[in-house]
């Protein structure tokens, strides 16, 4: 039956022997807090949609992201749309996530679930999501206020937005490519620990508390004068104490070429076997018609899984920069998927 075989791959593959770059961390549900919860999820969604033989026409995305696939393990789906949607109770999570949203706009569109799952099954090209961590220099008077950082790829990231806090109620876990039992998750904070012993993924400290700033960050100006009281030197009425916070941004595969060689071996593994579970080959939909669909039609070449490959526009782009023109990228969808069933 499709659903045992699906299953076996999409509860078993692991990064064990990925050595990832420095910063890096991986975003794996199914070996975080709630790992229990998002197995049973994934379990109940593939024997309802998948306790057949009919083989599916693979639909991929890019890798799984926080409030999606992050939290219930299926793909494009939020807590919000598994519940109201699939029919799926979900315990302790809430998410929303506007790719969710356009997803399954598409899915009613185009008949139901039932209609849709009994033809498509939707992964990602890989698929776990990553982090990278981004240290923002900041002075404690002025949390308040608010910081702000730039990633080395130029996205912008707020010091206080809801990613760390989000981390932290356990909506995804932070895990190495070594040993899960490497990655505590307490209420202060998560970090990942790579088989090198490099921290992937600095402690997460809630914005907003100079109080969580460890001493050893903080430094004073050498160029002004200081107060001393006993041994311990002050800061002097014009000094500008400064201090470093850790926050985590999301991080697609190919966003970092040293990331992207190193997770492409384990990439064309997962691939070749969730096609031998019980895909077409004649044609597969990639979600994404920048890099992913690049990066995919390149690993296609050499892999020859697939004979054709039709390429959408990611969820996120239409929601972000599309959001008036929805119906135009539904029928997109629906006109791929009339496609492929003919």
């Amino acid at each position: 039956m499709l659903a045992d075989r699906l299953l076996q791959h999409v509860l078993s593959f692991s990064l064990v022997g990925t050595k990832l770059p420095k910063g890096v961390g991986v975003l794996d549900p199914f070996n975080g807090p709630n790992a229990d919860e998002v197995r049973r999820i994934v379990t109940a969604f593939h024997r309802k949609y998948y306790s057949d033989s009919k083989p599916r026409t693979l639909m991929l995305g890019i890798n799984p992201g926080r409030l999606g696939a992050g939290s219930t393990g299926l793909s494009f789906t939020d807590t919000k749309r598994c519940e109201s949607d699939l029919g799926i109770p979900v315990n302790g999570l809430r998410t929303h996530e506007p790719s969710s949203d356009f997803f399954y706009r598409m899915i009613r569109a185009a008949g139901g679930p039932e209609a849709f799952y009994s033809q498509v099954y939707v992964h990602a090209v890989c698929p776990l999501g990553f982090v990278q961590e981004i240290r923002t220099q900041f002075s404690p008077d002025e949390t308040s206020a608010g910081s702000h950082a730039v990633d080395p790829a130029g996205r912008s990231t707020n010091a206080q937005g809801p990613l760390q806090e989000t981390l932290r109620r356990s909506e995804g876990s932070l895990r190495s490519s070594g040993d899960p039992s490497e990655v505590p998750n307490t209420s202060t904070g998560s970090h990942a620990v790579d088989p090198a012993g490099t921290n992937t993924a600095a402690s997460l400290l809630s914005s907003g508390d100079p109080s969580e700033v460890s001493e050893e960050t903080l430094r004073r100006s050498e160029k002004r004068p200081t107060r001393t009281q006993g041994d311990l030197a002050l800061p002097g009425p014009h000094d500008r104490i400064t201090a470093q916070r850790s926050s985590l941004i999301n991080l697609n595969y190919y966003d970092d070429k040293a990331l992207e060689k190193a997770v492409t071996p384990f990439v064309e593994n997962w691939l070749r076997t969730l096609v031998h579970c019980g895909m077409r080959t004649d044609t597969v939909l990639c979600i994404g018609t920048g890099k992913n669909a690049a990066y995919f039609s390149k690993l296609n070449e050499r892999l020859g899984l697939f004979d054709r490959i039709i390429a959408l526009e990611h969820p996120r782009y239409v929601m972000q920069y599309k959001a008036r023109s929805l119906e135009v990228y539904i029928d997109k969808y629906l006109e791929a998927l009339h496609e492929v069933s003919e």
